[in-house]
């Protein structure tokens, strides 16, 4: 079966077809997370601008430190226990 106006050439007069109508994305549950999530993005940004502004906007670095700190001697803490002390003529099975 042939159709009367037919034509297959790339020029030819196309059939004008009416564009398919679309429902509109209704928000659902993940629309609301995003903007749920938005929303506290902003009440950080505010609230990191309020303790800001408590600083007038400077900031000075922590002092830095000039010696680590000491370090636990090996006589203080042992492998068989919290706080087992070896007397200075002992030795230690480990």
């Amino acid at each position: 079966m042939s159709q009367a106006n037919f034509d297959p050439s790339p020029l030819g007069d196309q059939p004008r077809q009416q564009a398919p109508r679309y429902r509109k994305p209704r928000a659902d549950l993940y629309t609301m997370l995003l903007i749920v999530a938005w929303i506290a993005i902003l009440l950080g940004i505010l609230m990191l601008y309020l303790e800001m502004g408590e600083y007038n906007f400077e900031f000075k670095g922590a002092p830095a430190m000039r010696a680590a700190p000491p370090a636990v001697s090996d006589s203080t803490w042992s492998h068989a226990g919290p706080m087992v002390e070896h007397s200075p003529g002992s030795q230690s099975t480990w």
